[in-house]
């Protein structure tokens, strides 16, 4: 019982609490819809407004980031390409890659700030 009590906590659902943007109600991988000031689940892939050309709506509950291999384009095809040449300059100049990583997920997938930096 106690255990239970502990856990429970952990998994809270989102929905009804107070926001002010869509990553108030979960991450930014898996998030729920801020509507008016509150959580709400989604009901279609445009209320997914995080990453709007990756992300989708599942199961009319909860918005998240669509796997690589579901949208395999001509974008990502560049992005591996760039993200590919872009570590041997980072390796070669002895940087860590997240200043030629970020802006490459930012321009050529069209992720947001927050969610190309956690990659």
């Amino acid at each position: 019982l106690l255990l239970t009590s502990l856990f429970s906590g952990l998994s809270s659902d989102p929905v009804s609490s107070k926001c002010e943007e869509d990553l108030d109600c979960g991450s930014n991988i898996k998030y729920e819809v801020c509507d008016h000031g509150k959580c709400r689940y989604c009901q279609a892939d445009a209320d997914c407004t995080v990453n709007t050309d990756n992300d989708y709506c599942v199961d009319s509950h909860f918005c998240e980031m669509n796997k690589l291999v579901h949208n395999f384009d001509a974008s990502t095809i560049g992005t591996m390409i760039a993200i590919f040449v872009g570590a041997f300059v980072a390796a070669g100049g002895g940087l860590g890659g997240g200043g030629i990583f970020v802006p490459i997920f930012i321009l050529l997938l069209g992720f947001d700030t927050k969610s190309a930096a956690a990659l």
